[in-house]
């Protein structure tokens, strides 16, 4: 068979003439969530702290498998507005959204460590919808990082929690989700059973939106299995249920398939079609896997076409991004287009390479989903015999235990909570000791400064004051000594600023509040301040940062870091030096770069900088410890405000300070 029935192409066509009318009532929740969260914003309605922590989740969740960045960006303001914690379920589909974010970047160790913190909290909790939710993230991690048993074992966890508290939908998506998981390994029978388990469940409760996602699945699984007229059935359901309950995530995986089968049977144009009906889409979904699957079928499409430059970018595109998310089917396939390019073109070389590479990688899958699939039939039987298993070793020990033993037990026992209770106490001893070290540290720092830097220019002016009054000195000579003392009481002031905020900052009491700011005008406003430093010194004073460059930042937190970093810069730099202040755009942040000659920051105020304030300046002078406290502030404001501090000196160049801050408009995401 070489097309499908008329009745899938007339489908297709009805859905996309419908799906400007049909779509917007169909997401009519979804829209009427985000008009809350703009109204919220424009300050048109008012929430409790609690309502505008379950909203950003609420919107986060939104995101989900469509706009990663957005879906952290969301679940970090809630998480941010949930601590100290407020909310407890809050605070676990905040984490397990940013896991699950790093989760689908292939970043499995950052993926675990945010499934952890949700699980600590969980384990207080008596939600097994949380707990299903986690099993279920913690499944996918491991299937796309670790390609493991462990997701097995996570999902047949969950489906039992599932069927333990009748939570239906939970149970049917879990199914469906573990038979995709048996199509990647090729365990095509496998892979039917429970997307037809699925979509059962899904009929009976009433829930017929779902079975797009069942069908769609089923017809890709059919379609590799070789059973071409399932295929066309599975896709066909799949299209019209599209009609009546649209979803463009949905929509796309369809059209892939459709286009996979016209790939299988040849017909490379009509797969071209297809493929470009699919990527239409992708510019409302932002998922890596998605574009590398789009990638891999356009290589294969432009293979057949004869169009081998094409069909070879898009192949090592593929073969990157399937490196970088740990995708060996991806990876495979990559290979093997790439050696029959290599074929295409006469490249024997690389062509041997490419052959090399593709059977060593497909080796190894084999052989690991070989073991896999032996460790999956033995999960199977495990979690069938489970609650017998119990039950027997439980009699077992009923029957063998007696009174020695118990006592044994109870002696073993008490022994380990005299002993756990001394570590506690040795524990927490410990930590109250260096908590007071530290308060202490903090305090001698402080009056360090507030005795050197803000006492010695109140004693000058009340001098001069003084003597002005007894007569001492005339007033041409108040007048002469005024721009000295101004410098001092504005670099007083200067310290005093940055004491506050760091003296705040200990107390946990500073908050962003983050908008779109022009970087280089903030930065003329602080250079203007230090005018006449730098006019003394006769500095070289050059500003390239192009005009409307914009960050999303606080403006007086950005103010603070901008004038300490130029306070430094203006101190170390000696008579007749440059400075140069740059900025230029990264993926999602802005790197705002501060370049000046001189000698280096001292090496125990970068010591300091980095122990948190657990350092000391044992041979530092007072003038450097304010230093200290300005870059520290500097440092904390950057990390509040979700950026990046870095600090570099050679001989050559000097100093270098580099503030990478978040891009006003990858952060603010589309509603």
């Amino acid at each position: 068979m070489n097309r499908l029935p008329t009745s899938v192409f007339a489908l297709c066509l009805l859905l996309i003439l419908a799906s400007s009318s049909v779509f917007g009532q169909a997401y009519s929740d979804r829209k009427s969530l985000f008009k809350k969260l703009h109204d919220f914003e424009q300050g048109k309605i008012t929430l409790s702290l609690v309502e505008q922590i379950d909203l950003y989740n609420h919107v986060a969740n939104k995101y989900k498998f469509r706009y990663p960045d957005s879906l952290r960006y969301y679940a970090q303001k809630a998480l941010y507005l949930n601590s100290p914690i407020i909310s407890e379920k809050a605070f676990v589909l905040s984490t397990m959204r940013i896991g699950d974010y790093h989760s689908d970047k292939g970043e499995k160790e950052l993926a675990t460590a945010f499934y952890d913190q949700s699980q600590e909290v969980i384990d207080s909790l008596d939600e097994p919808m949380l707990q299903i939710m986690l099993l279920q993230g913690r499944a996918l991690n491991y299937f796309f990082n670790y390609r493991s048993e462990k997701w097995y074992s996570s999902l047949a966890e969950a489906i039992k929690i599932s069927m333990d508290n009748n939570l239906e939908v939970q149970h049917a998506i879990l199914y469906h989700i573990k038979g995709y998981l048996f199509y990647t390994y090729k365990m095509y029978e496998e892979a039917e059973i429970e997307q037809l388990k699925a979509g059962k469940i899904f009929e009976e409760i009433g829930k017929p939106a779902y079975l797009v996602h069942v069908k769609s699945n089923l017809a890709l699984n059919s379609l590799d299995w070789g059973k071409k007229e399932d295929f066309l059935q599975y896709s066909a359901d799949a299209m019209d249920l599209l009609l009546r309950y649209p979803d463009k995530l949905w929509e796309r995986r369809v059209y892939h398939a459709i286009c996979k089968y016209h790939l299988i049977e040849g017909n490379y144009q009509k797969a071209l079609q297809w493929n470009e009906l699919a990527e239409e889409l992708l510019t409302s979904i932002t998922l890596e896997r998605e574009t590398m699957e789009n990638y891999g079928l356009k290589s294969r499409i432009f293979l057949g076409l004869k169009e081998l430059d094409s069909a070879h970018v898009y192949a090592i595109q593929t073969r990157e991004m399937a490196s970088h998310l740990k995708d060996t089917v991806a990876l495979i396939q990559s290979y093997e287009d790439l050696h029959q390019i290599a074929e295409a073109r006469g490249s024997e070389s690389e062509k041997k390479d490419y052959l090399f590479l593709a059977h060593q990688t497909m080796a190894d899958f084999n052989e690991r989903s070989k073991n896999y699939s032996m460790l999956f039939l033995k999960e199977r039987n495990e979690l069938e015999n489970e609650k017998k298993a119990i039950r027997r070793i439980n009699a077992q020990k009923s029957k063998n235990r007696d009174l020695l033993i118990r006592i044994t037990i109870i002696i073993l026992i008490g022994l380990a909570l005299v002993g756990l209770q001394l570590f506690l106490n040795r524990r927490n001893q410990v930590r109250i000791r260096e908590e007071l070290e530290a308060i202490n540290s903090s305090k001698n720092k402080l009056f360090s400064v507030v005795s050197h830097d803000l006492i010695d220019p109140i004693n000058k002016l009340k001098e001069n004051l003084t003597l002005f009054r007894d007569g001492h000195i005339s007033e041409d000579e108040v007048l002469s000594r005024i721009p000295l003392l101004q410098s001092k009481v504005e670099h007083s002031s200067f310290t005093l600023n940055n004491l506050l905020y760091w003296a705040q900052s200990q107390m946990s009491g500073i908050k962003a509040n983050p908008k779109e700011i022009e970087l280089k005008d903030r930065i003329a406003l602080s250079c203007d301040r230090f005018m006449d430093e730098m006019k003394e010194k006769e500095l070289d004073v050059a500003c390239e940062i192009p005009k409307k460059l914009k960050v999303w930042f606080d403006v007086n937190h950005l103010d603070v870091v901008v004038q300490n970093m130029v306070s430094n810069a203006v101190k170390y730099t000696p008579d007749g030096g440059k400075i140069r202040f740059r900025a230029f755009e990264e993926e999602n942040h802005i790197s705002f770069e501060l370049n000046n000659e001189g000698e280096p920051i001292p090496g125990e105020i970068l010591e300091y900088l980095n122990k948190n304030g657990q350092g000391n300046f044992k041979s530092t002078s007072l003038q450097d410890t304010t230093t200290g406290v300005g870059l520290k502030v500097v440092k904390e404001l950057v990390d509040l405000n979700f950026g990046r501090f870095h600090y570099g000196y050679t001989p050559k160049k000097g100093n270098l300070i580099v503030v990478k801050m978040p891009k006003s408009m990858s952060l603010k995401a589309v509603v």
